[in-house]
């Protein structure tokens, strides 16, 4: 065994620490099942039984459908064949984040809280008509949500 195999080889073994879990347990779950018809004769010659050892046997059919149940309980198998229908805008959840995307204008934004935020396009100059003017994203925000605050806006800008 070459020293590029033993890499590989270990390679191989963290991308599979590094994949979800659900695809551990279920790849797991497949293993013990293979495993529990292999078995060593008296020679310590490695043969295939049809009497499997019951011990490994369940604990790769309970890792199995553990996996499994994790897959349709996390949702994942719930996005297969979801339509995305961006008229009605969606959104994308990843731990305690959630991003929504949609169409419209920026004045109908609705349900903001301080735990929200709202990610405006700008130029990099920032000029002061870029901030009041209604047929930009950023003017037709800003006077919507916070006209009194434009004249310090723009001294903090300046």
């Amino acid at each position: 065994m070459k020293i590029n195999d033993i890499k590989e080889f270990f390679g191989n073994i963290r991308d599979v620490l590094n994949s979800p879990v659900i695809n551990t347990v279920l790849i797991a779950g497949l293993f013990f099942i293979l495993l529990s018809f292999f078995n060593r004769d008296s020679n310590g010659t490695i043969i295939v039984t049809s009497d499997p050892r019951w011990t490994m046997l369940w604990l790769g059919v309970s890792l199995f459908l553990v996996g499994v149940l994790l897959f349709i309980f996390r949702g994942e198998g719930i996005r297969l064949n979801k339509k995305l229908h961006i008229q009605d805008g969606f959104s994308i959840k990843f731990e305690e984040t959630q991003v929504h995307l949609g169409i419209g204008t920026i004045q109908e934004v609705k349900g903001l809280d301080r735990t929200a935020a709202v990610v405006l396009p700008a130029n990099t100059a920032f000029t002061d008509d870029c901030i009041t003017d209604k047929n930009s994203a950023l003017g037709a925000y800003v006077l919507d949500h916070f006209p009194a605050q434009i004249p310090e806006m723009t001294e903090a800008i300046a």
